[in-house]
Order: structure tokens, then sequence, then C-alpha cells
């Protein structure tokens, strides 16, 4: 694992199905240039002997975020398509907020 900081995903109201979870985490440690670190927590968790288990290999290369606040502090450089957060955020006039806020 790199000495680089872990991106955040929000895990908490996903389907928890280990795969899915897995893909969220990938994609994240792949938007933050992490690839090397995203193919090491794929094998390890494929690998691993429990749901469980695989849940806390993902936690050692991701933090969980709360959602209650955009990472990005409404940067309108950053694209909500993209986003782990856009479930829960969007853009709107050039601020990010909460979809149940607009």
């Amino acid at each position: 694992m790199s000495d680089r900081p872990k991106p955040k995903v929000i895990l908490v109201g996903q389907n928890g199905n280990v795969f899915n979870l897995l893909g969220i985490c990938t994609r994240a440690l792949k938007r933050a240039g992490q690839y090397e670190e995203a193919q090491e927590l794929k094998k390890r968790v494929m690998s691993s002997g429990s749901y469980d288990e695989a849940l806390a290999l993902m936690l050692e290369y991701v933090d969980e975020a709360s959602g209650e606040d955009c990472p990005f502090g409404g940067d309108t450089t950053n694209d909500c398509a993209d986003c782990v957060y856009a479930i829960d955020y969007m853009f709107k006039e050039d601020e990010c907020v909460r979809r149940e806020d607009e």
C-alpha cells in the first residue's frame, strides 16, 4: 500500500454485495491515481476468506465518508457524473449541494 492519502467512499446505504463494494473502492482508487493499489486490493479481496475480511481489506485502502459534506467543497471542476458522491450530491448554480436540499 502507498503512503498517499486514502480516497473517501460512501459504503453505507450501497448495495452490500462484496463485488459492488469492491467496484466502488477500486474506482475511487483509480480516480485518485492509485492504479496499483486498486489491482492489489482486488487481488487481496478475491483471495479473502470471508465477507468481513473483504470489508476490512477495503477499509485499509479507502476511508469511509460520512456523506454529510461534499468532499470537493463545491469545486465546479469536478464532474458529478463520475463522483462516488453523485447519488447524494449534484451541482446546482455552480455549487455542490445535497440532492434532498435542491
